[in-house]
């Protein structure tokens, strides 16, 4: 299987330098986070949603340890409950879910630990071959599928509609670029509704506690 969305959500948080610019401890990061787990869940068959509720339909684990924890803590909760519902509950363990996705991404030997800082090992920001495929990064892919009218991979649309929402798309786009993007991001974004979902509750955290939910850029 392919890197995850919810490694790659990572990923677009690391600079050139490796270091983090968006914290786990974060609300909007968790948020993110707790989204990307439940698409790539979706994704693996693990769990299936309509427009309002979400599913569990196979409980067994995938491989990805950050992914069945997510799935495990999920499954704890119940078989059936609102979409919303499942993106604040996976968020109770988005911190730890953060930790085992960098591991994994260290063990995939995308990025390298070094004191503090978690290294591009690919300077060309290609991913290494993952069952013979080779991705190019997250951030080439967004821009190449916000300046165009293809039609985007589902992976691509998850990754564009929560990087929005949870202002990451803020780390490599200028605030006139992003609103000069807007319609296509809505256009794009409106496709996913587990993302939708997580912007719901983006918007409900940012009105409870503005202060809390992210520090600034």
């Amino acid at each position: 299987m392919s890197i995850t969305v919810c490694e790659e959500i990572i990923l677009l948080t690391v600079n050139d330098e490796g270091k983090l610019l968006r914290w786990s401890e974060e609300l909007a990061v968790r948020a993110a986070v707790a989204g990307a787990s439940l698409i790539d869940l979706a994704f693996r068959g693990r769990i299936d949603n309509d427009v309002t509720e979400l599913f569990i339909v196979n409980p067994e684990p995938t491989g990805e340890p950050h992914l069945d924890l997510a799935l495990k803590y999920l499954a704890g909760k119940g078989e059936r409950m609102p979409i919303q519902t499942a993106v604040y509950d996976v968020m109770e363990v988005a911190r730890e879910i953060h930790a085992l996705a960098l591991q994994r991404l260290v063990d995939r030997q995308i990025l390298a630990k070094k004191d503090e800082s978690f290294l591009w090992v690919l300077k060309s920001r290609r991913y290494p071959p993952l069952s013979s495929v080779i991705q190019q990064e997250a951030k080439l892919r967004i821009l190449s599928t916000l300046m165009s009218d293809d039609i985007p991979s589902s992976e691509d649309v998850a990754l564009i509609s929560l990087a929005y929402e949870t202002r990451i798309l803020e780390l490599f786009m200028s605030p006139a670029e992003i609103e000069r993007l807007s319609a296509r991001i809505q256009e794009v974004g409106n496709l996913e509704l587990i993302a939708q979902a997580v912007s719901a509750v983006i918007s409900d955290i940012r009105t409870a506690s503005p202060i809390l939910f992210m520090a600034p850029l």
